[in-house]
């Protein structure tokens, strides 16, 4: 799919992608804490919006067994990497090859939007259109729970982000509220942040 930047920068690196999460501490570990901020009953119905390789699904369909969930990206090499995956362990989530600004989805489907470490890789322009189209999916009083490579913060991380920025567009704090805020999601606020790497931050729908 066309303008979409693959999920580690370069098509050849996708088949290593989760090594290379795991090698920088963003991982199983990483993945864990994601489902913990979640607070899930499993009772949800679920789209994770930039899935990748499906590595936080399947820690979600693990510990949730009976969790309605999706995911959709417009990677179809890490589409097929997930299936795969997920195929092995029996676990079979609607997996759909979309952009997130462009979701085969009915309005007002979802209970929870998540999305980890795919904003950087929506082009600028299109990232506003990417939130919204999160709102379009989720029910009324629904919640966006996003993370993401973030520019802020002090020491050694900010100046490894600020190298990264180069080359995969990340967002200031404050240009991620600013975003989420736009898109129309309510009460959109930070709420940690794992590693001084990933900003976590969330909303709901009005």
């Amino acid at each position: 799919m066309s303008g979409h930047v693959p999920p580690a920068h370069l098509h050849l690196l996708t088949p290593l992608y989760d090594v290379l999460c795991s090698a920088i501490g963003l991982g199983r570990g990483f993945r864990r804490d994601i489902l913990r901020r979640l607070g899930l009953t499993g009772r949800e119905r679920l789209l994770d919006a930039g899935c990748g390789t499906a590595a936080l699904l399947e820690v979600l369909l693990e510990d949730h067994p009976g969790l309605d969930a999706a995911g959709v990206d417009p990677d179809a090499l890490a589409l097929a990497i997930a299936s795969a995956k997920l195929g092995r362990k029996g676990l079979r989530p609607r997996l759909e090859l979309a952009s997130m600004g462009r979701m085969p989805f009915e309005d007002a489907g979802f209970d929870v939007v998540v999305s980890t470490l795919a904003l950087h890789h929506v082009p600028r322009d299109e990232r506003e259109g990417s939130l919204k189209e999160c709102l379009r999916v989720l029910k009324p009083g629904g919640r966006l729970v996003l993370a993401d490579l973030v520019v802020s913060g002090e020491g050694p991380a900010r100046w490894l982000l600020k190298a990264l920025s180069f080359f995969e567009g990340l967002e200031a704090e404050e240009g991620v509220l600013d975003l989420l805020r736009r898109a129309g999601l309510g009460e959109a606020r930070p709420v940690g942040r794992y590693m001084k790497l990933v900003g976590f931050y969330e909303g709901f729908k009005p």
